[in-house]
């Protein structure tokens, strides 16, 4: 039984507590039941180091050769001359399919940042665990949005000049 001398000071400790599911709630109910609809297309391989630019214009992806590189490097020839892989990421199946630069351009992208049902694809960070570190994955991605984020099974290609390792291309309309 509860002492009612006590009660001012449980009402007291409790308020807190409430307000913390209170706020929790808050956050996280909006965000329940939604998954996301909407497909991407990403690129992996010799992104940076190639040259090679995949800009979405008018809804199609474009390939923009590369300027010849001004520097001396050995093997500059074979870095400069490997277009990019294409994938298109199925939501649903948390799957990437391969697909030929001739299939991409097929495709309607939007090239904006964010999908039309509030998703982002972004790059898992290194800081790892707090007060430790380390742990962290800069070759994680994952799909975050309405207050939640679920790591993506992306195909990363293992190249000695695979230095970005993945460039977002555009949403599938």
């Amino acid at each position: 039984m509860i002492n009612k001398k006590n009660l001012p000071l449980l009402l007291a400790m409790s308020i807190p507590v409430v307000m913390i599911v209170v706020l929790a709630l808050s956050i996280y109910l909006p965000g329940m039941g939604k998954q996301p609809k909407q497909d991407f297309v990403y690129a992996t391989g010799n992104i940076d180091y190639s040259g090679y630019q995949y800009p979405v214009v008018n809804g199609q992806v474009q390939q923009i050769e590369p300027r010849p590189l001004k520097m001396d490097f050995p093997d500059q020839k074979f870095a400069s001359s490997v277009p990019a892989n294409f994938y298109r990421y199925d939501v649903k199946n948390n799957t990437s399919i391969s697909l030929q630069f001739d299939a991409v351009q097929k495709l309607r992208l939007s090239p904006s940042i964010e999908s039309s049902d509030g998703y982002t694809v972004e790059r898992g960070n290194g800081e790892g665990n707090f007060p430790f570190g380390g742990g962290g994955d800069y070759n994680s991605w994952f799909l975050k949005g309405h207050n939640r984020a679920s790591k993506l099974k992306v195909k990363l290609d293992s190249s000695p000049y695979n230095y970005t390792n993945l460039q977002f291309i555009g949403w599938v309309e």
